[in-house]
């Protein structure tokens, strides 16, 4: 899911349109859906067996990243729109400070018609308040915790009828950064981060699977199964050119960051939900994250959403499902191609608001992720938007949820403590 500046407290449908997913939990799978829709003849040029290409640069040595705790996984909060009274607030209530808190903040201002970038740190977060990042960055800071921040670049305007009727083309933003146009705008954004001087996490495309679909063509702005070539028409002729796209995104944006000395950003990289999932529409084995993955000189952690309900409730909330079924297969999809831990952004346990959630809230903690053991760090769903559109009922005012989570971390089989150090 996503949640746009210009559409809050407006719904805005992301994961829900069930784009982007892939193949078979093992890695590339029999082909699927998306491939049969394909054009003839399209992938003909197109390789299974790649690499991430050399690194242009590579980190610092005293690069300050965030690191996987040491006994763990971290347990934070992600919220939108994200303040500091929220925050303490699920700090409170679960029993101390999130060592984590995710949220959102557009690199485009995408309420306007403006092409160039709208100075994003420069300007308000998300919500009706004055914020910016590095003021919520510096908040956190202080109670020993990191801001993870999508500072999102999106393909398309997913809102619009005539896009999803194929009349409004993707935008044309992936491809006007990769020549350079915003190089200036990246390398002041950089030297702000790199003089506030302590570590934050960034990503730059949220949930890139679904986003890379729509960035085919010469130009990049076009759907995956409308172009004849989906793979000779940008870069190596071997990669499919959407995850081609976001790859060298990536690339060039971090390149720009390291050459401004700004070191003390931690990259990653996440999918959608349901990633790798079969039988979900708009899956291809096209979309694996070996095609994204820009390489472990590049990105610090990777993940996926994880949008879920319990199967045995009477209920059912689209392109959802047990926590197995929607994660799983993009757990293991990740693991045949990096080693990096895995963090979960998006972390919800979907249910109508009277629903009692703690047993399901007792599985996926004391049973399904210490069977997940990559996954070092989660952010859980809590902010009044995600209960009123999202089916996401709050835990910071919930007693029994708050103090359940509270519960589970207290154990000793979660952390509150964040971890930094030198980029390992």
């Amino acid at each position: 899911m996503k949640f746009r500046r210009h559409l809050l407290p407006v719904l805005l449908v992301a994961a829900a349109v069930g784009l982007g997913q892939g193949a078979a939990a093992s890695g590339i799978g029999p082909d699927l859906e998306l491939d049969r829709e394909l054009r003839s003849g399209a992938d003909r040029s197109c390789r299974e067996d790649v690499a991430p290409p050399m690194p242009r640069t590579r980190p610092a040595p005293t690069a300050a990243a965030v690191l996987p705790p040491a006994q763990g996984p971290y347990i934070g909060s992600y919220q939108i729109p994200a303040s500091p009274e929220e925050i303490d607030a699920f700090a409170g209530s679960t029993g101390g400070f999130p060592p984590i808190v995710f949220t959102f903040h557009d690199w485009y201002d995408y309420a306007s018609s403006r092409e160039e970038p709208a100075q994003p740190f420069n300007a308000p977060l998300e919500g009706d308040g004055n914020l910016r990042p590095l003021q919520l960055a510096e908040h956190l800071r202080q109670r020993g915790s990191v801001l993870a921040l999508a500072w999102s670049i999106y393909c398309c305007d997913i809102d619009s009828f005539w896009f999803w009727a194929r009349v409004k083309r993707p935008y044309g933003h992936f491809q006007r950064i990769l020549d350079g146009a915003d190089d200036e705008f990246i390398r002041t954004t950089a030297r702000q981060i790199r003089d506030w001087g302590h570590p934050i996490m960034l990503t730059i495309v949220a949930e890139f699977n679904w986003q890379g679909q729509f960035a085919f063509g010469a130009d990049g702005r076009r759907w995956m199964d409308s172009v004849d070539d989906i793979c000779g028409q940008y870069g190596d002729p071997a990669w499919p050119d959407g995850p081609e796209r976001i790859r060298d995104l990536f690339i060039h944006v971090i390149d720009l960051f390291r050459e401004e000395g700004a070191h003390n950003v931690t990259w990653f990289m996440y999918s959608g939900n349901q990633y790798m999932t079969q039988n979900v529409e708009g899956q291809s084995k096209w979309l694996h994250p070996r095609f994204y993955y820009p390489g472990d000189d590049y990105i610090d952690w990777v993940g996926q959403s994880v949008y879920f309900i319990d199967p045995a409730w009477p209920v059912d909330f689209k392109d959802t499902g047990s926590f197995e079924a929607v994660f799983r297969p993009g757990y293991e999809a990740w693991r045949t191609v990096t080693d990096r831990p895995l963090f979960l952004p998006e972390f919800g346990i979907l249910a109508e608001p009277e629903r009692d959630r703690r047993d399901l809230w007792r599985r996926v903690f004391q049973e399904y992720l210490p069977g997940m053991p990559a996954v070092q760090a989660v952010t859980v769903a809590d902010s009044l938007l995600f209960e009123l559109y999202f089916n996401l009922p709050r835990i910071s005012t919930r007693a029994a949820d708050s103090a359940l989570l509270r519960q589970l971390i207290d154990d000793g089989n979660y952390s509150r403590t964040l971890r930094t150090g030198p980029r390992q």
